[in-house]
């Protein structure tokens, strides 16, 4: 367990929750001080201008009942996507620091249920090419030395799993893809939780992690 650092990546509904929630609980019984940082997308600066714009009349939301507003900015239909870019970037490079590399200063562990693989996939979808550049920043952004987990499940598997009706298919098949590219990238430990239960992932990542 000599890991400081576990980052999930995967789409909802493969079970990084859950398996977030299970290591957590095991740092701390073993007396271990822990840290979770969840970060994708839309975060501070970027959040405020998408509620600003949507109040101003801009016409590209979804309509989404759980959002302030109703409404949830889609940023595909902006023309300044690269500026849309520079403003995702900036707005979650202090939420890394925060959540992420304070903590690790402070001596905890930390568990990152969504991390930057979450955030350039998220920004990637909505602002194609045009995040590429600050993509390549933030993988620099994973702490050398983390167990990176990938977790994974057939598409029926994530679809019947998911309580947000309001995310498309197209929008799932795009992450499930992209985030198994990344795995090999990054040669993250590949679990998939439609052949595997919770508690043989459980012990599949302690056994990585020891």
């Amino acid at each position: 367990m000599q890991r400081r650092v576990v980052v999930f990546f995967g789409s909802d509904g493969t079970g990084k929750t859950t398996q977030a929630q299970l290591l957590m609980k095991e740092f701390r019984d073993r007396g271990y001080k822990v840290s979770r940082a969840w970060i994708r997308g839309r975060h501070s600066l970027a959040f405020f201008i998408s509620r600003l714009l949507l109040k101003l009349g801009f016409k590209g939301y979804f309509v989404a009942p759980y959002a302030p507003g109703g409404k949830i900015l889609d940023s595909r239909t902006l023309k300044g996507k690269r500026i849309w870019s520079l403003i995702e970037f900036v707005s979650v490079v202090p939420l890394i620091i925060r959540r992420m590399y304070v903590p690790l200063l402070l001596g905890y562990k930390v568990v990152a249920e969504r991390y930057v693989v979450d955030t350039v996939i998220y920004n990637s979808y909505y602002l194609g090419s045009s995040f590429d550049f600050y993509a390549r920043i933030l993988m620099h952004m994973i702490p050398k030395g983390s167990l990176i987990v990938h977790m994974d499940a057939s598409l029926n598997d994530v679809m019947s799993r998911r309580t947000d009706d309001l995310v498309s298919e197209k929008f799932i098949e795009y992450q499930l893809t992209s985030y198994r590219k990344y795995a090999n990238v990054l040669h993250a430990l590949s679990i998939n939780s439609s052949a595997l239960g919770i508690e043989e992932i459980r012990k599949e990542i302690e056994r990585r992690l020891s």
